[in-house]
C-alpha cells in the first residue's frame, strides 16, 4: 500500500504516492501525465505505464482492467496521454501507441480505436482530448494528426494537412482545441493558429505564429500571448489587434516577450514582460507602461517583472527578479517598495521574487528564488515575517508556487527540497520536515496541483505534467 509521506500532529496529512514494484496497489508509475475526476467523484490517473483509479476508502490505487476476448482480464498498461470521463461510466483514454480506448469502468468492457501515433512523447507533453457540444471527440498531439471521432459510428475523420492548400492546416501538429462563446472552433499548434469550419472541414489560418493557449475576456475578445507580442481577436469585425513593442509608438507593448497576463477587478489587463509591465486600460483603449525610470520614485524599482497580485484593498503588488516588491496604486504609481535592505526585521529575505499570493486573512506571501526562504507580509503595517525550510542552507528554499486551499491549508511547491509541502501558519513551521526529507521522495519541482474538494493532488517528476 502506498504510504502517506507525512502525518501532522493535528491530523492533517501530506501523501506522496510512488510506484512500489512489489505492491500491486501502488500507482502504476511515477510519471503522471494526467488526472481527471468523473461525475461520481472517482479520480483517474494516467501514467507512463497505465491507467489507475484511486480508492479513497482504502487509500490505494486500482489498475484499470478490461475484458479480453477469452473473458479474462488484462490491465491497461500503455502510456496514457489524455483522459476524458464521459457519461454512462465511459472513460475515454488516449495512449502513446495511437489508441483511443472506450473503457466502461462498470462492466470492464472496452473498445480500441486506432489512429496515428504521436511523436516525441517524452519531450513534448501536450496532447488534447476534447468533447464538443455535439458529442464529437477531438484529439491531437505532437505530429499525430487532426482527428474528429464520432462515438456513435466509431469512426475517425482525419483532417489532412497540406502546406500548399490554403483550406487545410499546414502541419499535423495540435496543441489545443478551443470552442469560444461564438461557437467558433480554434486549433493551435506550432505552425500557427487556425479556425475550423466543422461543417465544410475548411481551415483558415488566423496567425502564423506558434499558438498553445487562448483566454477569452468578459467582452468575448480572445487574447493570445506569444513570444512575438499580444494578439487580441475581435469577433465583431473578425480582426486581430497586434500589440507589440514599437520604439516609435509609446502606446504599444513595452516588450514582445510576455511572461504573465492578469486581468484585475477593473478589467485592466496587466501584461508582465522581461522589460517591465504594460497595463491595457479598455476604458481608454491604450496602454500605460510601467517601468523603471532612474530618479523617478513613482516608477518601478526594476523593470524585470516576475509576478503580479491585486490585494483586496485594490493595491497591486509587483514582484521583480532583482529588486523586491513594489506597491502600486490603482493609478499605476508606486507607493513604496519592500526589499532585502530594510531595517531590522522588516526586510525581505531576498529581492528575487518568484511568486506572490494573498491569503484569506489578508496577508501577502512572497516566495523567492534564492535559497533563503519566504516572507509573510501584513499589508497594513508592512510588518514582515521570515520563514525557511532549511535555515542554514541555500539548497532547499527555492519557491515555485504557494497555494491556500478551501480549508485554509497552505501548500508550498519547492524546487530545491524536492516536492510539495504544507506550512502551518499559526506555528510558523513546515509540517513534518524530517519525514519529508527522506531519500525515497522523488526529486524534482512541483509541476501540477489539482484540488478535488477533498484532497490536493500533485505530480512530482522532472518532466512537465499535463492534466
Amino acid at each position: 500500500m502506498p504510504q502517506p509521506k507525512g502525518l501532522t500532529a493535528d491530523g492533517h496529512k501530506i501523501r506522496q504516492y510512488t510506484h512500489i514494484a512489489e505492491d500491486s496497489t501502488s500507482i502504476a508509475d511515477d510519471l503522471v501525465s494526467c488526472v481527471k475526476e468523473d461525475s461520481e467523484g472517482n479520480l483517474w490517473i494516467g501514467t507512463q505505464k497505465g491507467l489507475n483509479k484511486f480508492n479513497r476508502e482504502q487509500n490505494t490505487f486500482e489498475r484499470a482492467y478490461f475484458k479480453d476476448q477469452s473473458g479474462g482480464f488484462m490491465p491497461i498498461n500503455d502510456y496514457v496521454r489524455a483522459i476524458l470521463p464521459d457519461e454512462n461510466h465511459v472513460i475515454w483514454v488516449e495512449t502513446a501507441k495511437g489508441d483511443l480506448i472506450k473503457y466502461n469502468s462498470l462492466s470492464k468492457n472496452s473498445i480500441v480505436y486506432h489512429h496515428k501515433r504521436p511523436t516525441m512523447v517524452n519531450t513534448y507533453f501536450y496532447h488534447d482530448l476534447y468533447k464538443d457540444k455535439n458529442g464529437m471527440l477531438w484529439l491531437g498531439g505532437r505530429f499525430m494528426g487532426i482527428y474528429k471521432f464520432n462515438p456513435e459510428t466509431g469512426r475517425f475523420y482525419q483532417y489532412q494537412e497540406d502546406e500548399d492548400d490554403i483550406t487545410k492546416k499546414r502541419e499535423n501538429d495540435v496543441a489545443m482545441y478551443f470552442l469560444d462563446s461564438k461557437n467558433t472552433m480554434w486549433v493551435g499548434g506550432i505552425d500557427g493558429l487556425y479556425t475550423l469550419n466543422t461543417k465544410s472541414g475548411f481551415f483558415n489560418k488566423e496567425l502564423p505564429i506558434s499558438t498553445f493557449t487562448v483566454v477569452e475576456d468578459g467582452d468575448n475578445r480572445l487574447w493570445f500571448g506569444t513570444g512575438a507580442g499580444i494578439y487580441v481577436y475581435d469577433s465583431s469585425n473578425h480582426s486581430f489587434t497586434v500589440m507589440n513593442k514599437d520604439d516609435n509608438n509609446p502606446l504599444f507593448l513595452i516588450h514582445d516577450h510576455v511572461n504573465k497576463i492578469f486581468i484585475d477587478r477593473s478589467q485592466n489587463i496587466w501584461i508582465g514582460t522581461i522589460d517591465g509591465i504594460s497595463v491595457y486600460r479598455p476604458s481608454k483603449n491604450k496602454f500605460k507602461h510601467i517601468y523603471h525610470i532612474p530618479g523617478d520614485e513613482q516608477t518601478l524599482v526594476s523593470s524585470n517583472v516576475t509576478s503580479i497580485v491585486q490585494l483586496s484593498s485594490g493595491e497591486v503588488w509587483v514582484g521583480t527578479d532583482n529588486a523586491g516588491i513594489d506597491r502600486m496604486t490603482e493609478q499605476f504609481t508606486r507607493k513604496s517598495s519592500l526589499n532585502s535592505s530594510g531595517k531590522g526585521l522588516d526586510k525581505l529575505n531576498s529581492n528575487k521574487i518568484s511568486v506572490l499570493m494573498q491569503d484569506s486573512e489578508g496577508d501577502v506571501w512572497a516566495g523567492q528564488w534564492s535559497g533563503r526562504g519566504f516572507n509573510i507580509i501584513d499589508p497594513g503595517s508592512l510588518a514582515i515575517k521570515s520563514y525557511s525550510f532549511l535555515k542554514n542552507s541555500l539548497k532547499a528554499d527555492w519557491y515555485n508556487d504557494i497555494f491556500e486551499d478551501s480549508k485554509g491549508n497552505f501548500w508550498i511547491g519547492l524546487w530545491g527540497s524536492q516536492g510539495l509541502y504544507q506550512f502551518d501558519k499559526a506555528r510558523g513551521l513546515f509540517k513534518d520536515q524530517t519525514f519529508q526529507l527522506k531519500q525515497s521522495i522523488s526529486p524534482g519541482p512541483v509541476k501540477k496541483l489539482a484540488f478535488d474538494g477533498k484532497e490536493l493532488w500533485i505530480g512530482l517528476q522532472n518532466q512537465p505534467v499535463r492534466c
